[in-house]
């Protein structure tokens, strides 16, 4: 149903989001390589829509807590949101101008529609960092000394995986565009490490529980 809902959903906001994407091209046009493209931008459109609304289904199934649900879709909220208002920008700004001087462009509104979105949908997941960081934690398979050890490493994911998702030489840029993944690496340390002392505090006055 969820699933449903999005793509009918996202079929009628399509001619809109993809407006707003064609927006971003300062005035160059879309072409309809082939026919029914248009109807296949705004089918793919709505997939995505599809996909982002099975988002707090996926995380309740996951995590079987309703708080954590609406956290994760905040986030994924969150990551469309700066990925639209940020990354986007410039690394549509930065593809035109890649092929100035040696290509006329002809841009396919299909692979432009396909290519933005894929784009938003992967700042939105990684938004989720602490929402899987979360998870991990109450499974084991991390712990707070290990991702504080492992802080060097991501930093340098980040700035290589961001650096990826905005070509542009411009460093500012690519600091702001690092910055909220770090802070969100730091947000789920210590939202696990409240979890974990939580959980320490309900074994120490149930010690059955920790028998169990």
């Amino acid at each position: 149903m969820a699933f449903a809902a999005g793509y009918w959903a996202g079929f009628l906001l399509s001619a809109r989001i993809i407006g707003d994407l064609r927006s971003l091209l300062g005035g160059e046009a879309l072409y309809e390589t082939f026919v029914g493209e248009a109807l296949w931008s705004r089918m793919v459109t709505a997939m995505v829509c599809a996909g982002a609304a099975l988002l707090p289904v996926i995380c309740a199934a996951a995590s079987r807590r309703f708080a954590l649900c609406g956290a994760g879709t905040a986030l994924f909220a969150l990551g469309i949101v700066f990925g639209r208002g940020v990354l986007l920008p410039f690394t549509v700004a930065f593809l035109q101008k890649a092929g100035e001087g040696f290509a006329v462009s002809r841009l396919s509104q299909l692979s432009y529609v396909a290519m933005c979105l894929g784009l938003l949908a992967a700042v939105g997941f990684v938004f989720l960092l602490p929402l899987a960081l979360s998870v991990l934690g109450r499974a084991g398979l991390v712990g707070v000394e290990g991702l504080r050890r492992a802080r060097p490493r991501v930093i340098l994911g980040a700035v290589i995986v961001m650096a990826i998702l905005t070509p542009t030489q411009d460093a500012v840029t690519l600091v702001i565009a690092t910055a909220p993944v770090l802070l969100l690496y730091e947000a789920g340390i210590l939202w696990l490490r409240l979890t974990q002392r939580s959980t320490h505090a309900a074994t120490r006055r149930h010690p059955l529980l920790e028998e169990e």
